[in-house]
């Protein structure tokens, strides 16, 4: 029993140190080239949690891997509005959303890697929806719709697809080259 509970002791502590994760101030540290370093230091360790402080309280804002953002990043502005991040190796990735002050969702849009790439909503402040569009590798594409505050449709506009190709008279490949049909 004493040998079974001594190994947990071991594991459980060493675990516990090795993933254990420093914290700093967001205002201690600097972003230099998409890289958050330590003001007058070369890089930070390579797990760590931000936080900020507001009215005396400690506000966990994310963590960073390797002085990148990485994972859930939340920041709510002076004006009371909440922004939620999602990110991967220092970009955003997946769903963000800035809410009003009222919890109302006022907008949300999906990344990939960075990049605009799924669906892009937007609401008004009393939960009306005000746009609804859709992106593909940063470009809107697809049926776009635009209501008014009350709910009244007042648009539609289509974008269309992009293609991408070989450039006509130009004998060098090119990737990002529109051909419109």
């Amino acid at each position: 029993m004493i040998n079974r509970l001594s190994i947990f002791s071991v594991l459980f502590l060493s675990l516990t140190g090795l993933y254990s994760q420093k914290e700093y101030n967001i205002i201690s540290l600097e972003k230099i080239e998409g890289i958050y370093k330590i003001h007058g230091k070369e890089k930070l360790p390579k797990h760590v949690k931000v936080y900020k402080i507001e009215k005396n309280k400690k506000r966990y804002l994310g963590k960073l891997l390797d002085g990148k953002k990485s994972g859930p990043w939340i920041e709510v502005y002076h004006d009371l509005r909440i922004l939620v991040e999602n990110y991967t190796d220092g970009k955003l990735d997946g769903p963000i959303s800035l809410f009003y002050k009222n919890g109302q969702k006022e907008w949300r849009y999906n990344y990939a890697k960075g990049i605009l790439n799924g669906t892009y909503n937007r609401w008004y402040e009393n939960g009306q929806k005000a746009i609804d569009g859709y992106f593909e590798g940063g470009q809107p594409i697809g049926i776009w719709a635009w209501w008014d505050e009350t709910g009244k449709f007042l648009k539609k506009q289509k974008y269309p697809q992009k293609k991408y190709g070989i450039t006509k008279n130009h004998n060098q490949y090119t990737d990002k080259i529109d051909i419109y049909n």
